[in-house]
């Protein structure tokens, strides 16, 4: 089977970096014009160099949103644009405007171009069409059947949503923020009027009320299989304008997934997993379109659910009192949902009103009664939105580290050469000629004690090999400063 590609969103070099420690082959991000996501943070000129500099050393690759409809004033800008982009050695850019694809492949025939989502790709004449323009790949719509994305029989790699958001309209038709206060998503600027609050009315009577048209969460975790056995190239996660906590969560368990079924041919998906995708973003989860689910829509609330921690049994003048089902910390974010008011809890207070770090399930936690709630909440659920310690687990995720070859040699009457391979890149440093040992010899412990101390690099040995002569010296600061150049 192929390798199939992880692809992660990057709002910010934050959520760049998470991406990237956390398992991501590739990372899809945006300037500060023609992308998308005209409201995420996005990357700056600089930023985006730096980004993609740091992206290549992790080997993983760097695709940059350029979707958006072009206006002819705009040729010129974009164009050079692309220049700075193609220059930078950004693997590939995302399009959707057909006259900017036909233009670039004249100007950069080079520049590697995916069809953005917002093309509304899910037909084979189209994406037969965009073929023939020379383009590379093609992100479906995430209306589409993974029945029909296999059923599509052209020559090109497929990227498919599997994880975050969905549109409740066509992808890249929807006109609704547009015609309702000029903000069109096909520039970048949705104003998600999907996440409003609507009522339904027949017959001059409203017979449903809420957030009708906003959808769950995509969460294919337990589909992988099918997923990895049907020919798409890479399974491409939402979140351009989530948190570093949300990449960091979502990359991880697709990673762990991904390579348990390929190595072991088994998942393993456990409680905590789980878990932590309901606590980092969650609006419910569905299989969407994807896997014929027709239960899309959750008109209870458009925003992030949280997970369940526990019940309101009491309410007084005072306090708010919760019977807790799951643990909870000092610095955890919670929700009253009957109240829609949400909170840090910078203090925790037990039962017996104390002041604690924590409290397990089962206990009873203290709110002071600020809101002025009444016994009309008893029963009702309070959800946690922030979890204190799992953020601090993914802020201890070491940095991704690529191993290294190096070779060394030591020949009399030649200077030392030190060789280090990084895939296919080869680095090699020279020094000083050594001399003739007059009491104590170089030996293989001293050359392989220098050489492995790669202490805060991006790097760990993987292999070392030394070829010396007998009875030479090297001073060992000449190894430190050979290794120190190299790496």
């Amino acid at each position: 089977m192929n390798k199939i590609e992880l692809l992660a969103p990057a709002g910010n070099m934050e959520c760049l970096i998470a991406a990237i420690n956390n398992g991501a082959d590739a990372v899809y991000l945006g300037g500060k014009k023609f992308g998308a996501r005209a409201f995420s943070n996005n990357f700056n000129d600089e930023e985006m160099v730096e980004a993609i500099k740091l992206a290549h050393k992790n080997n993983v690759k760097v695709y940059v949103t350029v979707n958006t409809i072009i206006f002819n004033e705009e040729i010129e800008d974009v164009i050079n644009y692309l220049k700075f982009l193609y220059y930078n050695h950004v693997d590939a850019v995302l399009m959707q405007d057909i006259g900017l694809i036909n233009l670039t492949r004249k100007v950069l025939p080079n520049l590697e171009i995916h069809i953005s989502t917002q093309a509304h790709n899910h037909n084979e004449e189209a994406i037969k069409y965009f073929k023939e323009l020379g383009c590379t790949r093609v992100v479906f719509d995430r209306e589409s059947t993974l029945e029909e994305i296999k059923s599509v029989n052209v020559d090109i790699e497929k990227e498919v949503f599997v994880y975050g958001a969905l549109c409740i309209s066509y992808s890249g038709n929807c006109l609704f923020s547009y015609l309702f206060n000029g903000r069109s998503a096909n520039r970048g600027m949705c104003s998600q009027m999907c996440r409003m609050k609507y009522s339904l009315e027949q017959d001059n009577k409203i017979i449903d009320k809420g957030y009708l048209l906003s959808t769950k969460d995509l969460n294919t975790i337990d589909h992988i299989k099918e997923l990895l056995s049907s020919g798409i190239s890479s399974l491409k996660i939402e979140g351009r304008m989530k948190s570093k906590e949300y990449v960091a969560v979502v990359v991880r368990l697709y990673r762990k997934i991904i390579d348990s079924y390929l190595n072991n041919n088994e998942i393993i998906i456990t409680d905590k997993d789980r878990e932590d995708l309901l606590k980092t973003f969650n609006r419910e989860f569905t299989d969407g379109f994807l896997f014929n689910q027709d239960n899309i829509i959750n008109k209870k609330t458009p925003n992030h659910q949280g997970i369940t921690i526990g019940k309101i049994i009491d309410v007084d003048k005072k306090y708010i009192k919760i019977k807790l089902s799951k643990d909870v910390h000092q610095e955890d974010a919670i929700r009253i949902k009957e109240l829609d008011k949400g909170l840090y809890l910078n203090t925790l207070l037990n039962s017996k009103e104390m002041y604690v770090n924590s409290l397990t399930k089962g206990d009873i936690m203290l709110l002071p009664n600020k809101y002025e709630a009444s016994k009309d909440i008893i029963n009702t659920e309070i959800v946690k939105t922030i979890d204190y310690l799992l953020n601090k687990e993914l802020e201890e995720v070491p940095s991704k580290k690529l191993p290294i070859d190096m070779s060394f040699t030591a020949h009399k009457d030649k200077e030392i050469e030190l060789t280090i391979k990084e895939q296919d890149h080869i680095i090699k440093v020279n020094g000083p000629i050594p001399e003739q040992a007059k009491t104590h010899a170089i030996i293989e412990d001293d050359i392989k004690s220098k050489l492995s101390k790669l202490g805060n690099t991006n790097y760990y040995l993987n292999n070392l090999t030394i070829d010396i002569d007998n009875d030479l010296f090297i001073n060992l600061k000449d190894l430190n400063e050979i290794r120190r150049v190299g790496i």
